[in-house]
């Protein structure tokens, strides 16, 4: 490995970088906290109709029952399927994260559940996972010996 490539990213690097985005994304739907900043809180209503999914086919003792249990703020993930279809690409020189489920995200955009973005903590966090990876590849460089040629 060369000095310079040290700070070089790959497909592989930009790949990881964008899964560690979308984990991030995923935990803070299963929270209930949204990518522009708010918090999506239980209402009255929610919480007065003791939080019934609309899950069809439900084993009948999980009837009524939250499988969530962090009860403070809604679960944006709901059915599961809008989760399950982002999914993270490792470009040349990025890393893209593709929502395939467009329309979906697009209706929660308009009544302003973002999900499509970073939050500041979440930039943060994966700045920080960017730092772990330079770090090593830091480590890498320095633990092969380096010969240096004399002339004469």
């Amino acid at each position: 490995m060369k000095a310079h490539e040290v700070i070089e990213f790959g497909r592989k690097n930009w790949g990881q970088t964008a899964a560690y985005a979308r984990g991030l994304i995923v935990r803070d739907m299963d929270r209930g906290v949204l990518q522009n900043g708010r918090h999506r809180y239980k209402s009255k209503e929610y919480k007065a109709d003791k939080a019934r999914s609309f899950e069809p086919g439900r084993p009948k003792e999980l009837a009524g029952k939250s499988l969530n249990t962090f009860t403070r703020s809604v679960n944006l993930i709901l059915t599961g399927e809008t989760k399950n279809r982002i999914r993270p690409e490792g470009k040349k020189n990025q890393g893209v994260i593709v929502y395939e489920r467009a329309d979906i995200i697009r209706d929660n955009e308009r009544r302003g559940y973002i999900i499509t973005t970073l939050n500041a903590a979440n930039k943060e966090k994966t700045r920080k996972f960017l730092d772990r990876i330079v770090t090593r590849k830091i480590k890498q460089y320095e633990s092969k010996p380096v010969k240096i040629k004399t002339i004469g």
